[in-house]
């Protein structure tokens, strides 16, 4: 017989295959602690396979921490852990003026930074910046997504910036500088 207490997760678990005779279930809610039990079956000489997975989500970051117990009637109970860690992202967004201040006909920018100090990928991260009205219009200056980034709307209105999608490694950033004058 084999028992093991499944690690909460926001999505549940599912068993994708397994071979036991007596089957295997899954009994507990999803975001809670769920039960996997196979058998009881007479092995012999064999050994059984299930597999049980999810789709987790950032709900689940961290370690899954999980231990599969194995016992018979005739026989000592056996255990062994499989630990699984989810590895999220945690973007953020830094828009600094170059300058506090411009005088009339002078260049005004902005460097806009967006980070992810998580320890997962930040699939498919997106900048959108509404930038005020100005006569000029804005431009960009520099930029470092591969998505590259575009300005839409009419000067002397507000643009809108748009950056990406664009998956940002753990610890990576994305920056893009815009002006006017």
């Amino acid at each position: 017989e084999l028992d093991d207490d499944l690690p909460a997760v926001a999505n549940g678990w599912t068993v994708d295959s397994e071979d036991w005779a007596g089957d295997c279930t899954i009994t507990g809610d999803a975001g809670t602690v769920q039960n996997l039990s196979c058998g009881p079956e007479d092995l012999g000489v064999t050994s059984r396979t299930v597999t049980v997975s999810t789709t987790v989500t950032t709900d689940d970051c961290g370690p899954l921490n999980n231990l599969a117990t194995a016992d018979g009637t005739n026989t000592d109970q056996v255990s062994d852990p499989g630990d699984i860690t989810v590895l999220c992202a945690a973007i953020d967004v830094d828009k600094t003026p170059d300058a506090g201040e411009a005088q009339a006909g002078d260049e005004a920018s902005f460097t806009i930074v967006t980070s992810n100090s998580g320890d997962g990928i930040a699939a498919d991260a997106t900048l959108v910046d509404d930038l005020p009205a100005v006569a000029n219009g804005w431009t960009i200056d520099s930029e470092d997504w591969a998505g590259d980034c575009t300005i839409d709307g009419d000067a002397g209105s507000v643009q809108t910036l748009t950056c990406g999608p664009e998956d940002i490694e753990a610890a990576g950033d994305r920056t893009v500088t815009v002006s006017t004058t």
